[in-house]
This record gives structure tokens, sequence and C-alpha cells, in this order.
């Protein structure tokens, strides 16, 4: 779906997770401020390689973004009465499919 959307060749998909808004960390989700040690040991207790880390990290990162609610000092609230959060996204280049991460 992010691939096709990026302008790439559309590939089949199946839903496997419904996105939330509400903040939902539980005690294996690894924290920006993690040490690389931490992380390491985090991703290693969930079956994952290094590599696995960083191959997971980067496609999040190029998918992701940052909430105004947990980062209001870089993200700035919604301007309107909306439940949806604003959203930065880490990617500059959404508009098209490319490896920039």
């Amino acid at each position: 779906m992010a691939v096709s959307t990026c302008g790439g060749p559309v590939i089949p998909f199946h839903a496997g997770r419904v996105d939330v808004w509400a903040s939902q960390l539980s005690n294996n989700t690894p924290l920006p401020e993690d040490s690389i040690e931490t992380l390491r040991e985090s991703f290693r207790k969930q079956g994952f390689t290094p590599a696995e880390m960083i191959t997971l990290t980067a496609c999040g990162h190029t998918m992701g973004g940052v909430r105004s609610s947990d980062f209001p000092q870089l993200v700035p609230p919604p301007s309107s009465n909306t439940s949806a959060p604003n959203i930065k996204n880490f990617d500059t280049t959404t508009n098209k499919f490319d490896n920039a991460v």
C-alpha cells in the first residue's frame, strides 16, 4: 500500500493491523531515548537479528512520523477540533517512490 501510494508498483496487500491514535506503549516498545544496547536487546528478545532491527527501524521511519500529542515541541497541535493528531512525516519525499530515508 505504501509502495503504491508513493508511485511504485501495485503489490497485493492484506491488512494485518489497525492503526490507532491513542498511545499503547508496552514494556516491549522501544523508546527514542533508549540506548543502542537496550534497543538491540529488545529486538533480540523478539527474535530479530541486528540487520533485521536496522531494516525495521529504517522502514518504520520512512513510512512513519511524529505525532503532536507525543512531541508538541516538534509538531504543533491540530489547528481545528479533531480527534486525529497533527503528524509530521519523517520522510520528506512522500509524494514519490524512492529509497530516501
